[in-house]
């Protein structure tokens, strides 16, 4: 109940919000499957398949998005094969002047059927609340704050099934100077509790930044970077880190629609204590991609990316990735839009092959292997109060030695009515 209250309190305080509430019930399908296939013998396959499917039933509750104080509430109850799962989520603010408050929860209550497909499972219960609020500084400038806490309950907790909370406290300035360019610099300090297993729990202190600058019409840059610094319990056998994250892209637009763009990632990790488990590594992933626009509503778009991954203290895990990503995106009116991406390349081991000892005197599993990761994403709106969405992926590895072969399919979606 005590989570219930902010809410409550917004609505209280928000009359002419509730005086214009939408009430929407909807109802429809849905289908999660998951799938993982490796070998175990040179004549034999393990399959791996979760599939859930079934229905779903909901109301929703909302106000007009334009108005000042607003607010949406979504009940749903979803009956699948392997679980039947009930919802409550609450996104609402309140505008006073120069000030926003801002309250968003997520509730889930997952309860697993007999003769599902789930083998390791225990109902849950999984509850996420925030509250941020907002000051305009005037000249562009924006102060943030947020608090949010995150708790899962299992019935049945287990070496699997942990019981965890985590308490989140971040403030953030923000500073719009025009011509949509963008600033910001934010804190946040989280941590996390596990009372079964005290040696996972941990404090984490987390710097952000970041830049957005457009140039003209079609030319941009953004650039974002993330130093995390995370500290274990005493006990743990996980060791305390130092990671930084750095995200950029630079795009040029060029005559007739066409744009070049630049992409980075970067991710470099540095561990107290290195051992063969947290292992110091740092991660390089770059990419030149092409935007061709082929017809109105239907883009396409080719990189050529080269990742890799070195470590001075683990070289087995060291890896050279090159790869080609062919992305494509078609607006269908106002009616649809389909993403599909399919990225096919090359990974070779520094250290390849079973039985060679690294740094630690561990063996190394790994063998070279060429991959295929293909993503799928529709929205589609065939006539007003229907919807359908799709998410769809398959990852299926190749390796040198036929024992390593392994595929991942991951399949979600969902046709809905709204009455």
């Amino acid at each position: 109940m005590r989570r219930l209250l902010p809410v409550l309190g917004l609505l209280a305080v928000a009359p002419g919000a509730a005086r214009s509430v939408e009430v929407a019930p909807y109802a429809g399908v849905g289908l999660e499957y998951f799938g993982e296939t490796y070998q175990t013998t040179e004549d034999s396959d393990t399959v791996l398949t979760v599939s859930d499917r079934g229905a779903f039933l909901g109301v929703r509750l909302r106000t007009p998005s334009s108005g000042r104080d607003r607010f949406q509430l979504d009940a749903e109850a979803r009956f699948g094969r392997s679980t039947n799962r009930f919802a409550m989520d609450f996104d609402g603010q309140i505008r006073r002047g120069r000030h926003r408050l801002r309250v968003n929860h997520r509730g889930t209550v997952r309860v697993f059927r007999e003769g599902g497909d789930y083998e390791i499972s225990s109902d849950s219960v999984q509850d996420d609340l925030s509250l941020s609020w907002r000051c305009d500084l005037g000249g562009g400038l924006e102060a943030r704050v947020k608090e949010s806490v995150d708790v899962t309950w299992y019935e049945d907790p287990d070496e699997y099934n942990l019981n965890s909370s985590r308490l989140r406290t971040g403030a953030e300035l923000r500073w719009d100077f025009g011509d949509l360019n963008t600033a910001g610099v934010g804190y946040r300090y989280g941590r996390r509790s596990v009372p079964d297993s005290t040696s996972l729990g941990y404090g984490r202190s987390t710097f952000d930044t970041d830049l957005s600058l457009l140039f003209g019409a079609s030319s941009s840059a953004d650039i974002a970077n993330r130093l995390e610094r995370r500290i274990y319990n005493a006990n743990s056998v996980r060791g305390d880190s130092w990671e930084n994250r750095l995200d950029g892209e630079v795009i040029v637009g060029l005559p007739a629609g066409y744009e070049v763009g630049v992409v980075h990632e970067s991710e470099v990790v540095r561990f107290d204590v290195p051992d063969d488990l947290d292992f110091d590594h740092e991660f390089f992933r770059h990419g030149l991609r092409l935007g061709v626009p082929l017809d109105k509503g239907l883009d396409l778009s080719f990189m050529p990316v080269l990742s890799t991954l070195r470590s001075d203290t683990a070289s087995g895990e060291e890896y050279t990735e090159v790869s080609a990503e062919i992305g494509a995106t078609w607006w269908i009116g106002d009616q649809a839009w389909i993403t599909v991406t399919d990225e096919v390349g090359l990974r070779n081991y520094t250290v390849e092959g079973s039985g060679v000892e690294t740094d630690y005197s561990t063996e190394v599993f790994y063998t070279d292997y060429t991959f295929n990761r293909a993503t799928i994403l529709l929205s589609w709106d065939p006539h007003p109060g229907i919807s359908v969405h799709v998410f769809g992926h398959w990852f299926p590895e190749d390796h040198k030695d036929p024992l390593d072969n392994s595929e991942t399919t991951l399949l979600s979606g969902e046709v809905e009515y709204a009455f």
